[in-house]
């Protein structure tokens, strides 16, 4: 019998009620709030995308 192929990724029941799996993304936006100059663009940009989160514009 053939086990069906796994693409590593977890499934949702996999995750434990509570976890908020998106943290890592809201803490970086809050730093960039905060203005941490050390974090890179494509940090925000994935942090971003992870929250559905428009990108400022610069004025």
């Amino acid at each position: 019998m053939n086990a069906p192929a796994h693409n590593g990724a977890a499934s949702p029941a996999a995750t434990p009620v509570g976890v908020d799996n998106k943290e890592w993304a809201r803490k970086i936006l809050a730093r960039h709030e905060r203005g941490d100059r050390r974090l890179l663009p494509i940090q925000l940009k994935f942090a971003r995308e992870a929250l559905d989160v428009k990108a400022e514009v610069a004025a």
